[in-house]
């Protein structure tokens, strides 16, 4: 009986050849792709196997595509090409004569604009130190990267306040103590806006004057 029955199902694959190919190609297809999908799992499971706490490992892979797009195609609010940053020496002298330096840049016609500060570093890492504050009747500290400016940084580069005001080169209290954030920090403090807020980082302590836009 079970010959008779491969006898018919065979014949009937045979007067439906079309149909009989689909069927065929397609359960080959899809056998093929399991497989392919099996050796790939295998493949992804096998790495660090070498290892013998394997399983305590965690692969980290840094997706840079969209960070570079988003940071060559961001509108940063001022023309890089035209901005030129000049790093001084860090010595008594350099720092005595910075101000001459920058008047007599302004005076040149072809310069729009001078800001004096420190911080930029030639390899663009910026400094970073620990940061005090309360937030929330409870003190907290953060790592943040510091910039020591004057108050014709913020209009230079065209950055935009959120909150408060810019530092003033007339106010002792910006001088000696003034710190400018932007929202991040703001965000990352717990604060409603940081205005009036105290801070103590860098060998500094004073109040937020001002929240720039995130740049």
């Amino acid at each position: 009986m079970l010959r008779n029955f491969l006898k018919i199902a065979l014949r009937n694959l045979w007067r439906n050849k079309l149909y009989t190919g689909l069927n065929v190609g397609g359960l080959a297809i899809g056998l093929a792709a399991c497989l392919l999908m099996a050796l790939y799992v295998d493949h992804e499971f096998s790495y660090d196997s070498y290892h013998a706490n394997a399983h305590r490992m965690i692969a980290g892979v840094l997706v840079i595509h969209r960070q570079m797009t988003f940071l060559q195609t961001r509108d940063l609010g001022f023309t890089k090409d035209r901005i030129l940053s000049v790093h001084l020496p860090d010595d008594s002298t350099a720092r005595v004569a910075a101000p001459a330096f920058a008047n007599s840049l302004k005076n040149r016609s072809e310069v729009g604009a001078v800001s004096l500060g420190s911080g930029l570093q030639p390899s663009g890492l910026l400094p970073m130190a620990s940061t005090t504050f309360r937030s929330n009747g409870r003190k907290r500290e953060l790592m943040s990267n510091f910039l020591f400016v004057d108050d014709r940084f913020l209009p230079l580069l065209n950055m935009k306040l959120k909150a408060g005001r810019n530092l003033s080169s007339q106010s002792k209290a910006d001088l000696n103590g003034g710190f400018i954030v932007n929202e991040a920090f703001v965000k990352l403090a717990g604060w409603k806006d940081g205005i009036g807020q105290t801070i103590d980082g860098f060998g500094h302590k004073g109040k937020v004057v001002g929240v720039v836009k995130n740049f």
